[in-house]
């Protein structure tokens, strides 16, 4: 393991290598597929072998993103031909498949900004100050000389955007604002892009919004709000978990609301944990405390459990990163 890559080291291990493996952490979210799809659609114009990998198909609004095709959801036979490059990932067990496989690849390049990085590649290229992998990206790609079409730019500009909040969240940086600017002077179009993934939000997912609601409770004077959703509740309502992965975006818009944590449970006694805060919290210390990650106002972590047993440490550890954020 290296530590303290640059970008330099970055561009100068790709043009050493012709294949590459690609890949993000399982259940993706929006930085992790558009970076996933706009490095594919670059390394392709290079003239590069490009298999990239996803552990499921998508649904919406990812699988509308230009270049959803190149997808593929099996592994390749030959794991040893090919470099690969991990996106967006802070964590090994977050890889799937792929985890039990890693000693098999050429060589790995781990690309990522999250400040809790485990650092498991042979170049590990961490930006905790950039606002998303995709921003990282715009600039590794134009190192490389890569020419700016359509797909590439609505790919890294969707990275940008949605783990910036729509750049209303504070990791919307000058830095990202320029490099989401360089990529509509390339041809991008936010309508377009918007026309497409915004029409997603799926009947399911507005049933668990209501459910949740049944589960809801204030923690820690009334700031922090948490939701449970059971495998109970998916299984009543007919939905899978997944629909759940990005809820808390939309409960921390209520008001009065600092912190959001909604737990869902994905197999019995197994419960994921996504944590959001407007700003005011560092929750990334908050997850490493239950072997999670992430970054300041976006983190999770995984408990084998009842999800009960962890509320009164959780909220002191909220409580917590609120002091000394402060």
């Amino acid at each position: 393991m290296r530590t303290g890559t640059g970008i330099s080291e970055v561009v100068q291990r790709i043009r050493e290598y012709n294949s590459f493996f690609l890949v993000s952490h399982v259940d993706p979210d929006g930085d992790a597929m558009g970076s996933l799809l706009g490095l594919s659609l670059g390394l392709l114009s290079l003239g590069k072998e490009v298999w990239s990998y996803c552990h499921r198909p998508p649904r919406p609004p990812l699988s509308r993103l230009l270049g959803v095709e190149l997808l593929k959801t099996q592994l390749p036979e030959d794991l040893r031909r090919y470099a690969c490059v991990v996106l967006d990932c802070a964590s090994k067990e977050r890889l799937g498949l792929v985890r039990n496989r890693m000693g098999e690849f050429l060589f790995l390049i781990n690309i990522d900004h999250h400040i809790t990085n485990q650092g498991f590649g042979d170049l590990n290229w961490i930006e905790p100050t950039a606002s998303s992998v995709g921003e990282m990206l715009v600039g590794l790609l134009r190192e490389l000389g890569v020419e700016f079409h359509e797909g590439i730019s609505e790919n890294l500009y969707y990275a940008i955007q949605t783990d910036t909040g729509g750049f209303r969240f504070d990791n919307t940086t000058p830095k990202a604002m320029a490099e989401a600017f360089y990529l509509m002077e390339k041809g991008m179009r936010p309508w377009n892009l918007y026309r497409r993934t915004s029409k997603a939000l799926r009947l399911g997912k507005l049933r668990l919004l209501c459910h949740g609601l049944d589960t809801l409770q204030y923690l820690d004077g009334g700031d922090v709000l948490f939701v449970a959703l059971t495998k109970e509740i998916f299984q009543r309502i007919g939905v899978d978990p997944e629909e759940a992965e990005d809820l808390s975006d939309i409960y921390r818009s209520l008001e009065g609301v600092e912190v959001v944590v909604v737990a869902r449970e994905v197999e019995s006694g197994h419960f994921k944990f996504s944590m959001r805060s407007n700003g005011g919290v560092d929750l990334s210390k908050v997850a490493v405390a239950f072997g999670g990650g992430g970054h300041r106002s976006a983190a999770g972590f995984e408990y084998l459990g009842g999800y009960q047993d962890v509320l009164h440490r959780l909220s002191s550890l909220i409580r917590e990163a609120k002091i000394s954020f402060g």
